[in-house]
């Protein structure tokens, strides 16, 4: 589980804290990373089956997952996709709910949604290095502990999500990946 290096604090606590309760008396081992923004000794006493680090090689944890549960950024999401991992996701502004709805659209994720409480959302219009950007953001958001159990129930039993999530995998392996994508600028512009 992981919801970005860079996340807001108190999201990560919120959302951290609630999976760990959730899944403490589940069968399943549960592996979170929090990034650099957060402070370990917070959430280390869940429970045996509930391990958290401040940092893991995201791309070999998601390969040995069973499921994922991630934010919806789209370095996440591209690596779910490659290692045909079903995902929960639990975004916390547009772009992320975007990238999420599109996973759900194949059946390789369910989306807990914060955009349901409308008086919490903020437009934010801000700047980064790439320009300027407009986005739909919820400051604070703890998913419902109870939807939470279900949703990665549901990835992880319903054979649905592995076939959609399979299915993406297979398409996305057609493509080539990157040493494809070289070639193609490259015939691109010279």
């Amino acid at each position: 589980m992981t919801l970005g290096g860079s996340a807001n604090p108190e999201l990560i606590e919120n959302v951290y804290t609630t999976i760990g309760t959730t899944m403490s008396d589940s069968p399943c081992w549960v592996v979170m990373s929090v990034g650099g923004n957060f402070p370990t000794k917070e959430l280390t006493e869940f429970s045996p089956n509930v391990f958290c680090f401040r940092w893991l090689p995201g791309w070999a944890a998601i390969q040995n997952s069973s499921a994922i549960v991630f934010h919806g950024g789209h370095t996440t999401m591209m690596e779910t996709l490659i290692a045909g991992i079903p995902a929960v996701v639990i975004p916390s502004h547009s772009e992320q709910e975007s990238n999420g709805r599109r996973l759900e659209a194949c059946s390789a994720a369910v989306v807990i949604s914060p955009s349901q409480d409308r008086e919490r959302m903020q437009l934010v219009h801000d700047t980064w290095s790439y320009g300027e950007f407009t986005s739909w953001i919820v400051p604070e958001f703890s998913p419902d502990p109870e939807e939470l159990k279900k949703s990665i129930d549901k990835i992880i039993k319903d054979s649905a999500y592995q076939k959609g999530a399979q299915s993406l995998k297979n398409s996305a392996l057609h493509y080539g990946g990157a040493k494809a994508s070289v070639e193609l600028i490259k015939e691109i512009v010279t």
